[in-house]
């Protein structure tokens, strides 16, 4: 499998330490807001050739994957223009910033023998993976509510954060991790959303919300929160504070500080479950590449996030016009 990486700007290190062989024959920027100097030191230590226009790159190297991670505004553009030329894409997420793109998106990937896989890095996770097996399983019963959280640090932005034509908001960039989880989980879609932000206090990152708040209610008349926000303690031993809460007639599961903990007539909701380790998240993407039939197994429902990111976008546009 030839891979061509575009940016590195978000989770593309998630593409190292695949067990599954692969040869990286470029990388390119993305857009001429990312900073190239990293992309070009990455390329010369590799000894693969970098090229400023990454559309170029396709063209020229004809990979049989693309990892786009760039400004996350352009990463909607770029995964059709590797969809179209029926290359895999293994893509940040949110896969669009805005509505028409993403319909965009969806119609390229729609019409396209090659996989969109977004990279939704939480299902991957041994603590969420095992909150899955175990909801799947009936654990809990019928499922009724459902919370999350996102919590980060705020650290030092990259520059494109404090522009939100470029950044896309906090809700579709960090609560779609959570947003993702709720629709996973429950295997439901969303019918109704509304939700706040704030860039208040953000340390002078423009207009990059720090803290946002999320109510839906999804089908199956499932009721679902969630929050986000960068207000992580710096000296807090981890960079991420992540939660899901489940309950449903039979009980409850409860992900918090990488563990899972289940509340029902057998368990007392405060000893850690024993975890299942899934496959690395760019193993099982050039799995699926290689096996179409595979993607429709329903772990992998959504794994492009269209449904997620329609969410995000959903929920960012309803804080924006506070209806």
């Amino acid at each position: 499998m030839k891979v061509l990486l575009i940016g590195m700007l978000g989770h593309s290190g998630s593409i190292y330490g695949a067990k599954t062989p692969y040869e990286l024959v470029g990388i390119a920027r993305g857009c001429t807001e990312e900073n190239p100097a990293p992309l070009q030191k990455n390329a010369a230590d590799r000894g693969i050739p970098y090229f400023d226009d990454p559309v170029a790159a396709m063209d020229a190297l004809r990979p049989d994957a693309a990892v786009i991670n760039t400004v996350y505004a352009y990463n909607g553009k770029l995964a059709i223009e590797a969809l179209n030329r029926g290359i895999h894409v293994y893509c940040e997420k949110p896969v669009a910033t805005e509505p028409a793109r993403l319909a965009q998106v969806e119609e390229a990937a729609s019409k396209s023998d090659a996989l969109l896989f977004a990279m939704l890095t939480a299902r991957f996770e041994s603590h969420f993976y095992t909150a899955k097996k175990l909801i799947d399983a009936g654990t809990i019963g019928k499922l009724r509510i459902m919370t999350g959280q996102k919590s980060y640090k705020l650290g030092t932005r990259p520059d494109f954060y404090a522009d939100r034509a470029l950044y896309g908001g906090t809700i579709p960039w960090v609560a779609i991790h959570s947003l993702d989880q709720l629709l996973w989980l429950s295997g439901e879609g969303f019918e109704s959303v509304s939700a706040y932000h704030s860039s208040l206090d953000n340390g002078d990152n423009g207009t990059m919300e720090r803290t946002c708040v999320m109510n839906m209610r999804l089908t199956g008349d499932i009721l679902a929160a969630s929050t986000a926000d960068f207000l992580r303690p710096e000296k807090a031993p981890t960079h991420g504070d992540d939660r899901i809460r489940v309950a449903g007639l039979n009980g409850v599961i409860e992900v918090r500080g990488g563990e899972v903990y289940l509340t029902d007539a057998e368990h007392d909701g405060l000893t850690p479950l024993p975890k299942e380790e899934p496959e690395q998240i760019f193993d099982c993407f050039l799995r699926l590449c290689a096996d179409p039939e595979a993607r429709k197994d329903p772990l992998y429902r959504d794994i492009s996030a269209i449904e997620a990111t329609r969410l995000g976008l959903a929920l960012r546009d309803s804080a924006d016009a506070n209806r």
